[in-house]
């Protein structure tokens, strides 16, 4: 299948989403990816975030011994342990840190509200207030729309609150005793009250931030292919530069593209395009990127890999590039030029080394690799 352009799956989205509002949300949640560099990034957020739940749990079985409430005495160590095992699986497996960040928010808003019902028959009746864990539901919120889309967060959220509404009304009603505490009805009232605003600030701030991120990807995402674009691999490569990392890239672009328009029409052309980013993206590691540098040509940015190895794969891209077909179309040929960067070296010269490369291969006759040489002057000079 053709991977679809920008628009495509912008209407497909919504499309979905009208049709299944129930479960669109969720579903376009967990089948998506983040980038590779964002996954890193919150993989480790997330990794920091269940080390400071866990303390937290633990510190408060500290400071409840040795007279536990019942529910905690059985709810606490779970949840510790719920957020060692997150801890362990993303440090050990590629599972998507999506997964554990559902799983995640879906534990603590469960202990939450049992810890909401159950101070209605422990604390609230004695005190005539309710509990300090009652905070934890405003974080819980914002927590919501910073780690789901808004759409997604605002039907957890929604939920949550509702359910607050109902265990509120149903124990202040059935109980004579909190029903006789103007107190008691007053602080759950306030609650609710600030629940809500804060569920209503939050679900405006996160379509806020759903449109600067929607902005953001459309900055860096080629509308007719899907891959990212120039300005994306030109960001990635200043990354890696900064960062004096080592890394390939490869340069390629597609043999006598302009007859294929001239011959067959720009849509036989935007489907070539579209098909070999598709197959192309199939080589490229989740740490790698693959990007449309301009016109024909696109670039492969990939951890640093030896050239024995490279070389087998390119051949593999090649050969089946060779062989695809539609009407009277049949087979693309690439020209691919291949450089190494050294740690620190200028991401320019890295790519004009693997462009000269990539001219070598064509001046060669074309549906080639040519690996350039270590040096800018060799491979100014292997053009030349």
């Amino acid at each position: 299948m053709e991977r679809k352009s920008v628009l495509d799956r912008l209407h497909t989205t919504r499309a979905s989403q009208q049709s299944h509002p129930a479960w669109s949300a969720l579903h376009l949640y967990l089948s998506g990816h983040e980038p590779a560099e964002d996954e890193r990034v919150l993989r480790r957020t997330a990794i920091s975030l269940s080390w400071i739940q866990a303390g937290a749990v633990l510190a408060a079985l500290w400071v409840q011994a040795p007279d536990y409430d019942p529910l905690d005495r059985v709810a606490l160590p779970l949840l510790a342990f719920l957020n060692l095992v997150v801890i362990v699986v993303l440090w050990q497996t590629r599972l998507s840190v999506r997964w554990t960040n559902l799983s995640s928010f879906f534990f603590a808003a469960l202990y939450l509200l049992l810890a909401y019902d159950h101070q209605f028959r422990v604390f609230a009746p004695k005190w005539g207030v309710l509990s300090e864990n009652t905070y934890w539901f405003a974080a819980l919120n914002v927590a919501a729309y910073l780690i789901f889309p808004a759409r997604l967060a605002g039907g957890f959220v929604r939920g949550i609150v509702g359910l607050v509404v109902l265990l509120s009304v149903w124990h202040l009603l059935i109980d004579p005793v909190a029903t006789g505490q103007k107190q008691l009805i007053g602080s759950v009232a306030q609650f609710v009250i600030v629940l809500l605003v804060t569920a209503l600030l939050q679900a405006h701030l996160g379509a806020i931030r759903d449109r600067m991120v929607s902005m953001r990807l459309a900055a860096h995402q080629d509308a007719l292919t899907g891959i990212a674009n120039r300005r994306a691999a030109e960001e990635r490569l200043a990354r890696l530069e900064q960062s004096r990392q080592t890394y390939t890239v490869v340069l390629f672009d597609i043999d006598h593209f302009k007859q294929v328009n001239d011959r067959y029409g720009h849509a036989v052309g935007d489907r070539v395009l579209r098909m070999v980013a598709q197959h192309a993206a199939q080589f490229v590691p989740p740490e790698g990127q693959l990007s449309r540098w301009g016109g024909e040509e696109f670039l492969m940015i990939l951890p640093a890999t030896p050239e024995s190895k490279l070389r087998g794969h390119l051949d593999d891209l090649r050969g089946e590039l060779s062989r695809l077909s539609f009407g009277d179309f049949e087979g693309i040929t690439v020209c691919m030029g291949v450089a190494e960067a050294r740690a620190g070296e200028p991401s320019a010269e890295v790519v004009q080394r693997a462009d000269y490369a990539m001219y070598f291969a064509k001046h060669s006759g074309r549906n080639a690799v040519h690996f350039a040489q270590s040096s800018p002057d060799l491979s100014v000079a292997a053009h030349a």
